[in-house]
């Protein structure tokens, strides 16, 4: 039996015994379906998500997307299909030289506090994101805000700079709230100026939003949720299938056609990010082994990632080598690393590593079929003597990791990561979170790469740019300066009477306005 096979196999029983596990409370479930829940209950949603601050400006915004994205405003926004519209912000301009942003906020919104919206919320938002380290995912070069009336202000970059809107811009706390109940209360109890508001929070394990009666949109029609963490795959699809919730997020993905046989299913595929080997090497070849690129070209080689889709994960996600198509910049021309062990194996020998290497694998455990890829990875970098032990983080954990290893240049690491690269609205700024060695979570050292990359970054014209996005995806490629596994899917299951429609991010959502629901009237 071939040895990709063989890996495979050995996942069998323990994939069909999680497949049994949701099938049997599957039937508990379908049993007990005329057993609705009283009509005054919240909707019940199970997520991965661990939140301890539900501050989006002190924590990575990924790690509390579901609830956060309900409770807070970002300055724009996107439509399900990815259309750029305005939210906080109504109108915006360039300068002529592009280092100047004049935005125009919307007037009367007023945070849950009851305080009004004002552009030294904007200013108090983007300081707190600077001093809490996650403002280069936004906007690099911005320099300094210029306010000039409580709805006009101006942001002002060393050089033009694209990122910022793309990126949707930054969710928005209020100064007001913050400078009249201090530090603690502003975490402890956030308020934002969404359609919903936090009504209960348990840190690590549930937070209970309700309505927003101050919201300046839509008023929303589900009044009352709850979102329930529940990390462990098998405990979240049960929490749906003996009624405990009526909605779940990251099904997994050996469970959906079990799922389907007695609930509804929305896949959002690719997602808006990708999980992919990154690897860390400030040190040289003689301490680090991936430092050297014939040992990064022996793990791709080393892996067979179409076996991993295809039969562990149920071929639910895709797998582009780089981009996706319709990205801006999209190379056709890629193709996918070819699985060749024994090449791999000559290529360990060639760098002096004939019996390989021992190394850990951390890996972001926020996305269904992340623990499974990586339990893959150690057994078929194992075939070629590369001994790797995978290491979960959930997604606090994670971050404070990788910030910890940003700090330390003897920390380098071969490690797998959930990021922004395929599907994102803007290539440039996918490019720049994950290849650029300019933020905490881009390490890969190539100067002509991560020079095309700001460049990129600074370039208005979406021709212009996407040439060069063409350029950078070649060089990393050949330099393998990654190993793309996977590209995001997820798999939301919910009872029958609930309609849903997924918001395409760059991280995992569940937009309260796009659900429907007949189950809590």
């Amino acid at each position: 039996m071939p040895w990709s096979r063989r890996i495979l196999a050995l996942f069998g029983a323990s994939l069909l015994a999680l497949a049994a596990a949701g099938s049997a409370a599957a039937h508990v479930q379908i049993t007990a379906a005329t057993m609705t829940a009283a009509k005054t209950k919240p909707l019940v949603i199970a997520i991965n998500q661990i939140g301890e601050v539900y501050d989006p400006t002190s924590v990575l915004p990924s790690t509390i997307s579901v609830p956060a994205a309900n409770v807070f405003d970002w300055l724009w926004w996107r439509t399900p299909k990815g259309l750029l519209v305005p939210n906080l912000v109504t109108h915006w301009d360039f300068s002529s030289d592009g280092k100047q942003l004049i935005l125009a906020l919307r007037k009367n919104v007023k945070f849950s506090s009851g305080d009004p919206l004002t552009a030294d919320d904007v200013v108090f938002s983007w300081n707190r994101l600077k001093t809490n380290g996650f403002s280069d995912r936004i906007a690099r070069t911005l320099t300094s805000w210029d306010v000039t009336d409580p709805y006009h202000l101006v942001a002002h970059f060393a050089a033009p700079e694209i990122g910022m809107i793309p990126s949707l811009g930054f969710p928005i706390v209020s100064k007001t709230y913050h400078d009249r109940v201090g530090e603690a209360t502003f975490k402890a109890k956030p308020v934002g100026t969404g359609p919903y508001m936090f009504q209960t929070i348990v840190p690590d394990q549930s937070v209970t939003l309700v309505a927003n009666p101050r919201y300046w949109g839509q008023k929303p029609t589900i009044k009352q949720v709850t979102f329930q963490t529940v990390t462990d795959d098998t405990a979240r699809v049960a929490k749906l299938t003996t009624g405990a919730a009526d909605m779940v997020m990251q099904i997994p993905f050996q469970n959906v056609a079990s799922v389907k046989k007695s609930f509804k299913t929305v896949t959002l595929a690719p997602s808006g990010s990708s999980v992919y080997i990154a690897f860390k090497y400030q040190r040289g070849k003689d301490q680090t082994p991936w430092a050297d690129p014939q040992v990064r070209q022996a793990v791709a080689l080393a892996i067979d990632r179409n076996a991993i889709v295809e039969k562990l994960l149920k071929g639910i996600p895709k797998s582009y080598p780089f981009l996706a198509p319709g990205d801006l910049g999209y190379d056709r021309s890629l193709q996918p690393y070819p699985y060749n062990p024994t090449q791999a194996k000559a290529l360990l020998a060639a760098a002096g590593y004939p019996n390989g290497f021992s190394a850990e694998l951390p890996y972001l455990n926020a996305q269904a079929g992340m623990s499974e890829t990586a339990s893959a990875v150690a057994l078929y970098l194992q075939q070629v003597g590369i001994k790797v032990t995978p290491k979960a983080l959930n997604g606090q954990d994670f971050v404070q990791w990788v910030f910890a290893a940003a700090r330390n240049p003897s920390m380098d690491y071969m490690a797998m990561f959930l990021g922004a690269i395929a599907g994102k609205a803007e290539p440039a700024t996918a490019l720049l979170n994950s290849f650029s060695a300019v933020t905490p979570f881009a390490w890969y050292k190539n100067p002509q790469a991560n020079g095309l990359i700001l460049q990129a970054n600074a370039t208005p014209n979406d021709a212009a740019r996407a040439a060069l996005i063409q350029q950078i995806q070649q060089i990393i490629y050949k330099d393998y300066g990654f190993v793309k596994m996977w590209d995001s899917a997820t798999v939301y299951g919910m009872k029958r009477c609930i309609s849903f429609t997924p918001q395409l991010g760059d991280f995992d959502m569940l937009l309260l306005r796009h659900v429907t629901s007949t189950c809590t009237k």
